[in-house]
């Protein structure tokens, strides 16, 4: 018997109009808030050192699965700016800025709010398993769009500094939830990340297809769906209501 959905978050519940767009706006963030405390640092200088330090922690995650927390490659940042900052406060402050941009540009899909909501009168249990740098990202991210209400555990690859489809991250949800495996269906956008991971632990899938999904190879889904609301049918009929 179905007894908990888990879902990914970003590209599945919540999405951006302009990745590029917002990081330049994180880095023009960043750039005020050090000038306003006596560091002038071109915002092209700006630019490279991002990439120089960022694009390689990226691709080293993406290559091996694992999860370097975002405040540990912030303060690698901070120090290629030729800012050696002792102060955690500092760089809490700085962080915050940084971050700001990136956390007030996800937006819901309109069909999310719905598709929690009726999930949750339906009794089951909600959990939120995501790949991200930072975990108070995340919780800031789905408190501010009035979403956080509808989850009874949240996991992060930052916690565990192991990305999906790693299992750990899949077995800390579920004995949050205390469900087992064949009782879980997995909802998400990736094959690799979201269905490959589900399945190998033996849970049901369904892959939300978006019109900017990649290709990948993977196990199959149990179920294909374009948007949100078509997983309440799929849902429905595993449970028998």
């Amino acid at each position: 018997m179905l007894s908990a959905v888990l879902f990914d978050l970003g590209g599945t519940l919540i999405y951006q109009d302009d990745p590029q767009g917002v990081r330049e706006a994180r880095l023009r963030s960043l750039n005020v808030f050090l000038r306003d405390r006596g560091h002038k640092i071109e915002l092209s200088l700006m630019r490279s050192m991002f990439d120089e330090v960022f694009k390689p922690v990226y691709s080293h995650c993406e290559q091996t699965d694992t999860e370097v927390p975002l405040e540990e490659t912030f303060r690698d940042f901070l120090a290629k700016l030729r800012i050696q900052a002792a102060d955690p406060q500092f760089i809490q402050d700085a962080l915050a800025d940084f971050m700001r941009p990136e956390i007030e540009s996800w937006k819901l899909y309109p069909d999310a709010m719905m598709l929690l909501s009726t999930l949750k009168d339906m009794n089951l249990k909600l959990g939120l398993v995501s790949n991200a740098s930072s975990h108070t990202v995340i919780t800031v991210i789905i408190d501010r769009l009035n979403v956080a209400r509808f989850f009874d555990f949240v996991v992060t690859s930052a916690q565990l500094k192991l990305r999906k489809p790693k299992p750990e991250i899949y077995n800390k949800a579920l004995e949050s939830l205390s469900v087992d495996p064949s009782e879980v269906v997995m909802v998400g956008d990736t094959f690799k990340g979201d269905i490959g991971g589900a399945k190998n632990l033996g849970m049901k899938a369904i892959l939300v297809k978006r019109a900017n999904s990649e290709i990948e190879e993977g196990p199959d889904p149990d179920a294909v769906v374009v948007n949100l609301a078509d997983i309440l049918p799929v849902i429905k009929n595993w449970i028998g209501r």
